[in-house]
């Protein structure tokens, strides 16, 4: 139209309204105002052109039963302020754009791309793409993909039925899906991810961090540097192959693996648990006691792994899974299984978490003797602590009440005469007695025998089976790791 240019010079608000065609929009620096248009009906379905005050209208015609199609194409210049653009059927395309933007497509793709602002692309059935956006943006569809690239600023992106895909990416970034998977390609900043029922894929992050959840499906990450995240998958596996920067981690999965590999040379505290499943390590881990509910088959480890004070705190959950905890470069895993199991433990930590452990799973207090063998060919630290503890147990053991089937007198007159009690003539001449069999073992309690051939003596009777009961129990816990030397050696003592 010859008079489009003239009436619309100034305008700062734009608004068309498109029943029923495809919509372009370009802004370009120094433009002049330009429409192009085209129908299949007649001259009476051109579109209707208005100038109110600061806003240029640009509408299809009312008043046809079956709307005929109309295509219209605008060139505006950069320094309109706020663009509008709808469609109820067809493409909407813009670029260029500047300023408060709003555009919605009923039934077809929509694309905005090089522009900056304040923006909302909304899509009812069909594609959004967002391209080179700078400033705050808000893109969804009913029933679509929605796709941003090479943004900067807060973007918050959502689909009902469809993925979401962002890539080359910086700022804050909130993606959510119903049903389709998401994926962040070469994204920095902090983002937030939730797919109702999908995956969600991690690739070369940039330092990126915050929080992924999908209800069922899994979660990977790979290559790139991950910052301080939460992943969880409420039944699906979780995989993390990324360098982890300094921070929190926590990947924790309802029904699922949960896998993580970390350098050789990292520096991190892991703590690695699983409710119904195994904890599987390439890094020197103990295990230690449940940390809440957990079932008959749970088993939870921890340990800080590398030289120096821990970069890195990890956490590593499965309800019903296993948890791998994998050596290697994060680049480059694929020699790596999720069955791997590792080498490398500390003296200390292989005699505790394997030797004093499954000794203290089964022993007594007659196995003393075989647990400080076993503990000192697996390392001489743990050889000392559990020397400690028999020392202390050597100590407590003449403490014990005398036995009820033992006279009061008999001992307590045995210790000054020790060196006499065999010439006693009276163990042959009673024969009658019960306890007269007994007789010539004690002057065995005192110190001057040694002690652990008096243990099994001690043993028969109710007292003393309540005692190696509660020996046991300070033992295994000495051997998770729950208590000290010192603090055995106390208890073991109070026991006696």
């Amino acid at each position: 139209m010859e008079d489009f240019a003239q009436l619309a010079a100034g305008a700062a608000i734009l608004r068309v309204d498109i029943h029923k065609g495809d919509l372009v929009a370009r802004a370009m620096p120094g433009a002049a105002w330009t429409i192009e248009w085209s129908s299949k009906g007649e001259m009476g379905d051109a579109p209707v052109i208005e100038r109110d005050g600061a806003t240029l209208w640009v509408r299809q015609p009312h008043g046809h039963p079956h709307r005929r199609r109309l295509d219209v194409r605008l060139t505006i210049p950069t320094g309109v302020e706020e663009v509008n653009l709808h469609n109820g059927s067809g493409r909407i395309d813009a670029a260029g754009l500047r300023g408060r933007l709003r555009l919605k497509c009923g039934n077809g793709a929509l694309a905005l791309r090089e522009s900056a602002g304040d923006a909302e692309a909304t899509g009812g059935n069909g594609a959004v793409e967002i391209e080179g956006f700078e400033g705050v943006l808000n893109a969804s569809s009913g029933n679509g993909r929605v796709r941003l690239s090479g943004s900067r600023g807060e973007a918050t992106l959502h689909s009902g039925n469809g993925n979401v895909d962002v890539a080359d990416a910086e700022g804050q970034i909130r993606a959510t899906t119903g049903n389709g998977n998401i994926s962040l390609t070469e994204v920095g900043g902090v983002a937030e991810a939730n797919s109702g029922h999908g995956s969600v894929y991690i690739d070369a992050p940039r330092g990126l961090a915050g929080r992924v959840t999908t209800a069922m499906g899994s979660i990977h990450v790979s290559r790139g540097a991950l910052g301080p995240s939460r992943l969880t998958s409420s039944m699906g596996s979780i995989d993390c192959r990324a360098a982890l920067l300094p921070g929190a981690y926590t990947l924790e999965s309802g029904m699922g693996t949960v896998a993580l590999t970390l350098p050789a040379g990292a520096r991190a505290r892991i703590d690695a648990q699983t409710s119904f499943g195994r904890v599987r390590s390439d890094f020197p881990l103990v295990q230690v006691g449940r940390s809440g509910p957990m079932s008959f088959g749970g088993m939870r480890m921890v340990g800080s792994i590398g030289e120096g004070t821990p970069d890195v705190e990890v956490t590593l959950r499965s309800d019903k899974g296993g948890v791998n905890l994998r050596r290697g470069a994060v680049d480059d895993t694929a020699s790596f299984s999720l069955g791997d199991t590792g080498t490398g433990f500390s003296a200390q930590e292989r005699a505790m978490g394997e030797a004093g452990w499954a000794a203290a799973a089964t022993m007594d207090m007659r196995d003393l003797a075989d647990l400080a063998a076993s503990a000192a060919s697996a390392a001489s630290a743990a050889t000392s602590a559990v020397s400690a503890v028999k020392t202390a147990f050597a100590r407590s053991a003449p403490s014990h009440p005398e036995h009820p089937s033992r006279p009061p007198a008999s001992t307590s007159s045995a210790a000054p005469t020790a060196p006499t009690a065999p010439t006693a003539p009276t163990a042959p001449t009673a024969p009658t007695a019960p306890t007269a069999p007994t007789a010539p073992t004690a002057p065995a309690m005192p110190m001057s025998a040694p002690a652990p051939p008096a243990m099994p003596t001690s043993t028969p009777a109710p007292a003393g089976e309540a005692d190696s009961t509660a020996r046991l129990a300070v033992l295994e816990a000495l051997a998770r790791g729950e208590i000290s030397v010192d603090e055995a050696e106390a208890l073991l003592s109070r026991a006696g």
